[in-house]
């Protein structure tokens, strides 16, 4: 993937699950927020991962969470 490059030896990477997995190109095995962010701070060294979650209650209504994963896990 293009952006790959790019993450390489960032402080912070912020996104979803599956805006990282695409442009990062982590395959299928990366499937939750916890394996994603492994996966980054492994490949590109980043320093803290947040993958942002949304839960879609309804048309209206969204549930938003974040997790964070850094060298203090």
């Amino acid at each position: 993937p293009v952006l790959a490059p790019l993450a390489d030896d960032v402080t912070l990477l912020v996104g979803n699950v599956h805006a990282i997995r695409a442009m990062l190109g982590l395959g299928a095995e990366a499937e939750d927020a916890a394996t994603v962010a492994r996966a980054v701070r492994a490949r590109h060294g980043a320093r803290a991962v947040a993958v942002t979650m949304r839960d879609v209650l309804s048309a209206s209504r969204h549930r938003w969470q974040a997790g964070w994963y850094s060298d203090a896990e």
